[in-house]
């Protein structure tokens, strides 16, 4: 049965901060997140300003206030920052997923990190 995790997301300082599951942390590896999971990402109202969504870049092409790379397949409420009904960011991992995407501020180059992507199987 494919995963269904959640993850609370704040900010501290200049910095993501993930829990639980997620090894409690700021700008952790996520993962692996598995092909056909569904991942929840509850994003606290410490996010304003920085519009949480998942990349396909790992933060080289960054550009503030651009959304470089934005990875929207099976993406619901990307660019979601926490306030008022933006409180949600939703992934169900396609089946043709990149191995590796990234998570980003839209606003700071410095808030961003790893996902790693797995099939669903026993290795």
């Amino acid at each position: 049965t494919p995963p269904s995790v959640s993850y609370n997301v704040s900010v501290s300082g200049s910095s993501f901060e993930f829990g639980p599951m997620a090894g409690e942390g700021t700008n952790v590896t996520l993962g692996p997140l598995r092909r056909g999971g569904t991942y929840t990402f509850n994003l606290a109202s410490s996010l304003a300003g920085h519009n949480f969504y998942l990349t396909t870049d790992n933060g080289t092409g960054f550009v503030s206030g651009q959304y470089v790379g934005e990875y929207t397949s099976g993406v619901t409420g990307s660019r979601n920052d926490g306030s008022s009904g933006k409180t949600t960011l939703t992934f169900v991992v396609p089946n043709n997923a990149p191995d590796n995407l990234f998570y980003q501020s839209a606003n700071d180059s410095t808030m961003r990190g790893a996902i790693v992507i797995k099939d669903l199987a026993v290795e």
